[in-house]
């Protein structure tokens, strides 16, 4: 089963602890082993650190020595300096260093040049056997927060056998750490540094739980320097402080897009569309290239693009020009706050709120096809640090519920003809959740590729299809249904020349995701964590077929299912050369708990069975034949 969702990436930067990347490895396991890893973060009171990698690597076969044949470091050039204390290999005939006077730079896009470089280095002879030994230091010359400090770490599951960290701070500086359960700890001082000292056990990787989420899972182990979220949030704060004001220019702006317009509610819309629909929602790689500073908000408006927290300054700076005050939230869609922890680590996200009146307005213009008013379902009903402008930050729960309710209708009309020809008009009307995954698809392509998205994004059409007569509600038009309509003509369908042919339909698959998808794990295990079966919505299918005068069809029983969380209903009919179908699926809530696993499971297995009978009506000869 497909499920579709809102692809726009939400990050607003790497953190303290950025630094070496290895290459991806791609060999198999036991082509290599590290017999030594070890991380040490040394932080200074002005918040100034560096990060010091050293491993040591034993390559045991021709995969290992084709996996690291090429070291590759990556760093931030705008806050970061990589320096290479050594690199050598050590084989049968001694050990020999790696000149390293030759470094390689992959030529990267302009735009990135400023935010992200890489250092490869190739090791020369390079045998099963050799053992590769390097030091590789990331100085962070400018902190993101100067005074504090902050940083994640996750240990590697498999091929280390002897791994480290360590994160030396200033001795009288108050920190907060959290580990995980399996996570082996202890402390050391000197004169004027701390170390705390953490090792791996396999209690620890046995305990993990995956959160599906590549590149989002839960550190092993935190530290932070901030004492409390209010200063996490002050500390951003001062960060887009300057950003965000309006210069002459957004001025000028603002007023050219609020002209006429007389209420405060009217002019924050005409600001959010413009921002969130006229300015492209870029990010150079999936890292949160930039940072957590924004540009300015006249720097982003010249480009006409920017990632989220380049809009939300804008956006703000636009809102502020017009003397509507509106305050920046950081947030995330897929980290679960540890409210004992306060890091900016838990924030990859950042968009805005407003009050107006009594009401409360809250803005995310990051994706260009978000109604006004409306949030992603990653963001909703979750907690968010709030930063007023000059108020105090304090956490706020976001709406749980989107203003407009998720429903997507699709309907077929069509024939088919004696000869076994399909001709049909498909229509899909689709409003608000279930309308983003299909207005982002149709965001980018130009009209001449339209018949290739939908055949990448409906189910049923095959590849000697013939589809025309593509029709789209604009993507960024949101305060309409959005609405896709085709024409799809096919031979050699229910032709009377074969024996109980099957009849497969343009159909989206209904959003009934396995309930061990959404939770990560097997979803049967013992003390398993509620899981989330999406947006409540509303699903409805209708077709009507016409039969050549000579053909019949074998059609499936009505099918009914009630449960709380759901209901299905399915039924077909037959009258004189009329065939329809009408399937429609309510869906009550998002949050299941672990004890509804079984029966959601049995409820979504008839659901897809009656589903895949619906879509195999069988077409045969009439009696009279």
């Amino acid at each position: 089963m497909r499920t579709f969702a809102l692809s726009v990436a939400l990050t607003i930067g790497i953190i303290a602890q950025a630094g070496t990347h290895l290459a991806n490895r791609a060999a198999a396991t036991g082509s290599f082993q590290f017999d030594l890893l070890r991380t040490h973060y040394k932080f200074d009171r002005d918040g100034s650190s560096y990060r010091e990698v050293t491993a040591r690597i034993r390559i045991l076969d021709e995969n290992g020595v084709r996996s690291w044949h090429q070291l590759t470091f990556d760093y931030r050039p705008f806050s970061e300096r990589l320096e290479i204390l050594h690199i050598r290999v050590q084989g049968r005939d001694g050990s020999r260093e790696v000149a390293t006077g030759e470094i390689q730079r992959p030529k990267l896009p302009k735009d990135m040049q400023d935010f992200y470089d890489e250092q490869r280095i190739t090791l020369p002879s390079l045998s099963p056997g050799d053992v590769i030994e390097y030091d590789v230091r990331i100085v962070t010359e400018s902190p993101s927060a100067p005074g504090q400090f902050w940083m994640t770490h996750r240990f590697s599951s498999s091929n280390v056998l002897d791994e480290r960290l360590e994160v030396e701070v200033p001795r009288t500086r108050q920190v907060k750490t959290r580990a995980a359960s399996g996570a082996k700890a202890w402390v050391t001082e000197e004169k004027a540094f701390r170390t705390y000292h953490w090792s791996p056990s396999s209690t620890l990787f046995s305990g993990r739980i995956d959160t599906g989420l590549p590149g989002e899972q839960v550190p092993d182990v935190q530290l932070t320097s901030f004492a409390n979220w209010e200063e996490v949030g002050r500390w951003y704060a001062r960060v887009e402080e300057s950003h965000r004001l309006p210069s002459e220019e957004i001025r000028t702006k603002a007023k050219e897009l609020t002209k006429g317009l007389d209420s405060d509610l009217e002019k924050v819309k005409a600001l959010y569309n413009f921002t969130a629909k006229k300015i492209k929602y870029i990010t150079l790689i999936s890292l949160g290239i930039g940072g957590y500073e924004p540009r300015s908000a006249e720097d982003t408006l010249h480009k006409g693009a920017g990632d989220c927290k380049d809009k939300t300054a804008l956006l703000e700076a636009l809102l502020g020009a017009d003397g509507i005050r509106a305050s920046s939230v950081l947030i995330s869609p897929n980290r679960e706050l540890d409210m004992s922890l306060p890091s900016p680590w838990a924030f990859n996200h950042v968009m805005t709120t407003v009050a107006i009146g009594r009401d409360e307005i809250w803005m995310d213009p990051s994706s260009q096809v978000m109604p006004f008013g409306m949030l992603g379902y990653a963001v909703r009903a979750r907690q968010g640090l709030v930063i007023p402008p000059g108020g105090d930050p304090h956490f706020s729960q976001t709406p749980s519920e989107a203003p407009i309710p998720s429903s997507r209708t699709e309907e077929i009309d069509g024939k088919i003809a004696e000869d076994g020809s399909l001709d049909i008009k498909v229509t899909i009307t689709a409003t608000g959740d279930a309308a983003l995954p299909l207005r982002e698809a149709f965001l980018a392509p130009v009209e001449s590729v339209w018949p290739l998205t939908v055949r990448s994004i409906v189910k049923g059409t095959e590849r000697g299809d013939h589809l025309n007569e593509v029709r789209i509600t604009p993507p960024t038009e949101t305060d309409v249904p959005f609405t896709i309509s085709f024409r799809l003509s096919r031979t050699g369908v229910g032709s009377k020349n074969r024996h109980d042919p099957k009849l497969p339909l343009p159909l989206f698959d209904l959003p009934l995701p396995p309930a061990e998808t959404m939770t990560g794990t097997q979803y049967l295990a013992p003390g398993l964590r509620p899981f989330r079966i999406g947006v409540p919505s509303k699903y409805i299918y209708h077709a009507r077929l016409e039969l050549g005068a000579s053909l019949g069809a074998r059609i499936p029983p009505p099918t009914t299912l009630r449960r709380a969380y759901a209901d299905y209903h399915a039924e077909y009919r037959l009258t004189s050369n009329m065939l329809q179908a009408e399937y429609e699926l309510v869906t009550r809530r998002d949050k299941m708990p672990a004890a509804a696993a079984r029966d959601y499971e049995a409820f979504r297995n008839q659901v897809l069975g009656d589903e895949a009978s619906g879509l195999a009506w069988k077409v045969a000869r009439s009696a009279n034949d």
